[in-house]
């Protein structure tokens, strides 16, 4: 029985539909000129000199007006924000976090913005993150694309190939920036911790008291005390 667009909207896990309609609210408007684009993207003269700070959010909520390129970053979105929410961040503890997660990988991506100069938007950097993530979190399941079989460690590397072929032979920028930034991450919180026994990586208490205090008991008020636990995360 197919579902309707309510039923589907509303069993999106709890970070990314409110992550998806934020983008789709920015979206409308600034299609329909209530909100200027040039308001929106990063500008980093106007953060410094007339701490317009709003911009860095912003950029990670704008991917252009509506479009194939729009709806296929929605796809991307929906998807494997949505892969990893309900896989590997399950749960109270894991949203927040999976919060740590996106906060770390927008810093970094600021940082590089900031050192790069020219990247207005990062929106779909952000998104090509999360799926580098999800595809080192089980590299050997098989993932289909266009009738193709692929290994998920190599699907966001398939992705850039395609980009690569789409621009006319140069690299998607953001999603080379995607991959730089998820690999750091999963370097940081998966290889070392089993390769040396080390924890560099570490979501700070903050995180897990902004769920508890909202999010996640908005999203799942029956959830257990999370916070004595280690939580549950599939490896």
């Amino acid at each position: 029985m197919a579902q309707t667009v309510q039923e589907w909207y509303s069993s999106l896990p709890a970070f990314t539909r409110h992550y998806f309609t934020a983008v789709v609210a920015i979206t409308l408007l600034t299609t329909l000129g209530i909100i200027p684009v040039r308001y929106i993207i990063l500008d980093w003269n106007a953060v410094f000199q007339q701490f317009q700070i709003w911009r860095l959010v912003t950029c990670f909520l704008f991917f252009g007006g509506f479009g194939l390129p729009w709806f296929f970053q929605m796809w991307l979105l929906v998807t494997y924000f949505g892969h990893l929410e309900r896989g590997y961040y399950s749960g109270n503890r894991g949203l927040a976090e999976l919060l740590f997660l996106v906060v770390f990988g927008a810093v970094a991506m600021l940082l590089l913005s900031y050192l790069l100069g020219g990247l207005y938007i990062l929106s779909p950097a952000l998104v090509f993150m999360a799926l580098y993530v999800w595809s080192r979190k089980d590299p050997y399941q098989d993932v289909m694309f266009w009738g193709f079989r692929f290994l998920a460690w190599h699907f966001p590397f398939v992705m850039l190939i395609l980009g690569t072929l789409l621009s006319g032979g140069s690299p998607p920028i953001h999603d080379v920036i995607g991959i730089l930034v998820g690999h750091l991450y999963h370097f940081m919180d998966d290889i070392v911790p089993k390769r040396y026994g080390v924890t560099v990586l570490r979501t700070p208490r903050f995180f897990y008291d902004l769920v508890e205090k909202g999010l996640a008991s908005a999203a799942n008020p029956a959830a257990p005390a999370w916070q004595r636990t280690r939580g549950y995360r599939m490896q």
